[in-house]
């Protein structure tokens, strides 16, 4: 008679898995609307990045593919830049740099902007300019 009685089948005991990670202290957070973040871990160490769509609110998306990112110390400063059309945009972490600006390097007459990050600089094809950040 099959299927009554005594449990019938394979029985597998004692198994040991290796060359596996293991994630620990996993962490889910919402981030701002767009298509860009920054992670900024509070320690160094490996990390498993997995990000998902929210649309209309309440719809979640799949989950894309996990990313593995090495984070280490923070050895400077860090300087991120984006450009859109005509638009560039840089922002810098150490609040003690200072954007300078010259229209030619024969020589240079580097001029400080007012300028805190994040800076917007609308390029112009017409003219030259050159952009450096200073400490």
């Amino acid at each position: 008679m099959i299927g009554t009685g005594v449990p019938f089948g394979w029985y597998l005991d004692n198994i040991t898995f290796t060359n596996f990670l293991t994630l620990t202290n996993q962490i889910v957070t919402s981030v701002p609307g767009g298509t860009n973040f920054v992670f900024t871990p509070s320690q160094a160490g490996n990390y498993l990045i997995e990000a998902r769509a929210v649309t209309f609110g309440t719809s979640y998306m799949p989950y894309g593919a996990p990313l593995t990112v090495a984070a280490g110390v923070n050895s400077g400063p860090l300087l991120v830049y984006s450009m859109r059309g005509d638009t560039l945009t840089l922002s810098w972490s150490d609040p003690t740099f200072t954007m300078r600006q010259t229209p030619g390097l024969a020589p240079a007459a580097w001029v400080s902007l007012n300028s805190n990050s994040p800076a917007v600089i609308t390029i112009n094809p017409r003219t030259n300019s050159f952009y450096r950040l200073e400490k």
